[in-house]
């Protein structure tokens, strides 16, 4: 979400976190190694009519059993659970197609990337991968698909190797998750039941309990070239809605500042409310707004409440506009932007479920584009997937993405042209991926985008295609950039004309 004002960008940020998007995959705590399935079209025989020549058929992998059911905080993600097998070891997807109780499909995907469901079925690659085993159990784990009015009651599920060959399918019934009351024993991991909203499940045995107010732990209003305000929390409930900010004077008095942009009407207003549903990785929510430098000129200080979903609020905190801490080479910092490091250094890993120091921004990027998976058409390798998360080492080129938004995550593929290319297609509009991106091509580890051949964001809806005429051979870099300060799972694929 975002909300401006007088030019202020308000946006619920997310934690990055490292687990399965709806695209599936295995779970990275960085995109750096993510899997590089083999292209599925095979290099063409020596002869096209000797019958000894063609590649043999990938045998199919076999699904021993298939279950799912919805879990989570909400009830609103489906998991499913398989066990199988494939004798090449090169299993780690399913197939899988909703429907009702009839039969009758239901669409529950995006395959146009718009944020519409218009598909009933999509393939996903397991949470953690089973490449290399020959027996196997897998977790696809599919955040938001199941709402309060879905029609979803069973699914078709086959598997599907590296090969694009798929299993026969099996299908499963739809176990629910219970909805508990107070007093009610509960599932503490939010699969088998979880409590009413409000209701906390806590205690040994658990049982649903009268739920807290969300606590602000951290808040920090920032000024200078690169002005900007956060807000980190707790809510146990996982029910945290809203964070409140008011505009105030130096006597802590309301201040009324004229709001323009996205979603504003030009009026004046003292305070704001962010939308902070879809903030929280747990028990921990964060957001972020960044404000002009009108608004800082104007408000010198701001206070902050975090209201859950059913109006408790927290204690309001009081913070005056303050410089950026910096930090230097080697000491610790904070992934979520209380602090920064020092010119050329960034903050790595830039995930918070792990420890973080400054490091110089010209190693990270080294040995970010050392570790990265190396497509190469003229070998059949032409697709891979992975994650996108931690921290930025590039910014997309000047007016590719709305606002020129910086500091984003991202991914690195590297790409090898063995000779030129008259047109090379770079394209995000896989089933993997899940969230807003733009794709832009700089030679082979570039310090910056200054150098980039092209950038494209939002080509097919959120998903971006690239392309590109008269691509010289060489070593090249793709750089996979979230668009929004979350990441999460994609698919990329290239092709040469």
């Amino acid at each position: 979400m975002k909300n401006r004002l007088l030019s202020l960008v308000m946006s619920a940020t997310a934690i990055v976190a490292c687990s399965a998007s709806p695209s599936g995959g295995p779970a990275k705590d960085d995109d750096t190694n993510v899997d590089v399935p083999a292209d599925d079209v095979a290099d063409p025989p020596t002869d096209p009519g000797d019958p000894s020549n063609e590649p043999p058929a990938a045998p199919a992998p076999g699904l021993t059993s298939a279950s799912f059911r919805n879990i989570g905080r909400r009830g609103d993600t489906v998991q499913i659970q398989v066990s199988g097998s494939d004798p090449t070891k090169q299993t780690s997807a399913a197939h899988v197609r909703f429907a009702d109780e009839a039969g009758v499909p239901v669409n529950a995907f995006d395959t146009n990337w718009d944020g519409i469901a218009d598909s009933p079925e999509s393939t996903f690659h397991f949470d953690t991968s089973t490449l290399g085993s020959a027996s196997f159990d897998g977790t696809i784990t599919i955040p938001s698909v199941f709402g309060p009015n879905s029609k979803i009651k069973k699914a078709f599920v086959a598997l599907e190797n590296e090969a694009r060959v798929r299993s026969p399918e099996i299908a499963a019934t739809m176990s629910f998750q219970l909805l508990k009351v107070e007093n009610e024993p509960c599932d503490d991991r939010k699969i088998e039941s979880r409590c009413e909203t409000g209701l906390s499940c806590s205690g040994s045995p658990a049982t649903c309990q009268p739920g807290s107010a969300p606590e602000l732990s951290k808040v920090a209003y920032f000024g200078g070239s690169s002005p900007k305000m956060v807000f980190r929390g707790e809510e146990a409930d996982e029910d945290i809605a809203s964070v409140s900010i008011e505009f105030l004077d130096n006597a802590n008095a309301p201040k009324s500042v004229v709001l323009t942009g996205e979603e504003q009407d030009g009026t004046s207003a003292s305070s704001i409310s962010v939308d902070a549903r879809g903030s929280a990785f747990d028990t921990t929510f964060f957001v972020e707004a960044i404000p002009s430098s009108g608004f800082v000129s104007q408000v010198p200080k701001i206070a902050a409440t975090a209201i859950d979903l059913v109006g408790r609020s927290s204690s309001r905190t009081i913070t005056a506009r303050a410089t950026m801490p910096i930090r230097s080479v080697g000491q610790a910092c904070d992934p979520d932007g209380f602090d920064a490091c020092a010119s050329n250094a960034v903050c790595f890993p830039g995930l918070r479920s792990e420890p973080n120091k400054c490091k110089a921004a010209s190693t990270t990027r080294a040995d970010k584009c050392k570790a990265a998976p190396v497509l190469d058409p003229s070998k059949g390798i032409t697709h891979t997937y992975g994650t996108v998360a931690g921290v930025s080492l590039w910014d997309a080129p000047p007016s590719c993405v709305p606002n020129d938004a910086t500091g984003r995550p991202e991914a690195a593929i590297q790409l090898h042209l063995a000779a030129a290319a008259p047109t090379l297609t770079i394209t995000t509009a896989l089933p993997e991926t899940s969230f807003d991106t733009a794709v832009y091509l700089i030679p082979s580890c570039a310090p910056s985008s200054s150098t980039a051949l092209g950038c494209n964001d939002d080509a097919k809806g959120y998903a971006s295609e690239l392309v590109l005429k008269d691509v010289p051979a060489g070593d090249y870099t793709i750089v996979v950039e979230s668009v929004q300060m979350r990441g999460g799972r994609f698919g990329l694929a290239v092709s040469l004309d």
